[in-house]
């Protein structure tokens, strides 16, 4: 649990930062953003850790492409409350969901009822929630679905952004202040991911969104998750900086996931492990959850419910689409019946007695 103390957030970062005789826009000089993420005091808290083994999947429900539609057109709850129950059943109890600034925008409060609805019916079946609030992996502009090109078997074909590149720094921080002053103090959230994979252009936004965050003195901790794979030294330095919790997303095999593991746990604050699951490289629950047992590290697949989100394939196919779904899938979890993908997989889940 988190027990907090006064923060003392001194603002050395301003989004407009001032040189001698001069102000410099969003698009200054990077190592000035750097320096001033370095040395910006971390939110004053102690994590004593979750006070059990969390392994999920990141949800999102089977009618819908993205958050976007999950929370707008394909919002149902009695789907959510069956594919909850089909999670808690297989003996997982977290789910990772991701939101979107551009659902704020458009709906206000009406959003974060919905929210809030997800939280309950998670709650419910006994899943803790990891909520997140912004996320660069996905795609700039997302293409209609009249676009024929895009319906072919592809990774996150419909997954956007979050936010939309270009927005103001006005209704990124209505949009976290938001959500902050109504969930800040819900037990059912279990940590917050404020900026999934932020690139090096996000790194000015990305203090931003953590000094809103700590400003509210939230009781779950804050991260931001880090893929190596893609991230600059800065932004991991930043985001590991500014976290209560190092949390990271992993894509290769087995020797990569462990000298992972290894390496964060040596950084001196709890881990978690955001998005695994890499069928192609035999990184499965099976292999994968043992690595993560030692430490109790709270694990989350890259998918979870097979569905429209499109997380069977290969992350490989967000770039060049397959001419079919694969046999095996790559990242999903279940299947549409309810059951486990692969049988030997929600048998080893099952028996951790998780739920």
């Amino acid at each position: 649990m988190l027990r907090s103390a006064p923060i003392f957030l001194i603002t050395v970062l301003v989004i407009a930062c001032i040189k001698v005789g001069q102000t410099v826009n969003h698009e200054s000089d990077k190592s000035e953003t750097h320096d001033t993420i370095r040395y910006r005091p971390q939110r004053k808290v102690e994590f004593k850790g979750w006070n059990r083994w969390i392994v999920g999947g990141h949800y999102v429900t089977s009618s819908a492409a993205n958050p976007l539609e999950m929370f707008s057109s394909k919002w149902n709850e009695q789907l959510i409350n069956k594919e909850m129950k089909k999670i808690a059943r297989l003996g997982m109890n977290g789910v990772k969901i991701s939101l979107h600034e551009e659902l704020y925008h458009l709906q206000g409060d009406f959003f974060l009822n919905k929210v809030d609805t997800l939280l309950s019916i998670a709650h419910i079946h006994g899943v803790s929630t990891m909520l997140v609030l912004c996320d660069s992996s996905g795609r700039s502009e997302i293409p209609s679905r009249e676009d024929l090109k895009y319906e072919l078997y592809s990774f996150k074909r419909f997954w956007p952004k979050s936010p939309y590149p270009g927005i103001s720094s006005k209704r990124l921080r209505d949009f976290i202040t938001a959500v902050f002053a109504r969930f800040k103090s819900d037990p059912r959230i279990l940590i917050w991911d404020l900026w999934e994979r932020p690139s090096e252009d996000d790194l000015i936004d990305l203090a931003l969104v953590f000094e809103i965050a700590s400003g509210s003195n939230p009781t779950a901790p804050l991260t931001s998750s880090i893929d190596l794979s893609i991230s600059t030294t800065h932004a991991v330095q930043a985001q590991q900086h500014l976290s209560d919790v190092i949390s990271y997303h992993h894509s290769g095999g087995l020797p990569s996931l462990a000298s992972l593991v290894k390496r964060f746990s040596a950084e001196g604050k709890a881990t978690l492990c955001a998005s695994y699951l890499t069928r192609s490289m035999n990184v499965t629950p099976v292999t994968a959850l043992p690595i993560f047992k030692g430490n109790l590290t709270p694990s989350f697949t890259t998918g979870l419910i097979q569905g429209e989100a499109s997380l069977t394939y290969t992350a490989a196919s967000f770039f060049k689409p397959l001419g079919e779904e694969p046999y095996v899938w790559e990242h999903d979890v279940i299947s549409a019946n309810g059951v486990a993908h692969r049988y030997e997989e929600g048998l080893y889940i099952e028996t951790l007695g998780l739920i």
